[in-house]
């Protein structure tokens, strides 16, 4: 996969860390939204920090985007031994 230039803004805030995250269907079968949450075990407890709206097609790309993520990191971390 290429890699793609992205850019912040200046400003930009940063949330709380996610630690977890859930798809949530939005009642129209073609989208759905995907929470990114701050989960407290202590209170067994989420809060969304972040939410985006997608189409379902998407989800397929978010997961290979990941599996190849994933393997990378493996692949690293198996080189540094």
């Amino acid at each position: 996969m290429g890699i793609l230039e992205i850019t912040n803004e200046e400003d930009l805030t940063i949330a709380p860390k996610a630690n977890a995250f859930r798809v949530l269907d939005d009642g129209t079968g073609v989208s759905c939204f995907l929470d990114f949450l701050e989960y407290d075990p202590e209170e067994n407890k989420a809060r969304v920090i972040s939410r985006i709206h997608i189409s379902r097609g998407f989800l397929s790309a978010i997961q290979d985007r990941l599996n190849f993520s994933l393997r990378e990191i493996k692949d690293e971390n198996l080189k540094k031994g």
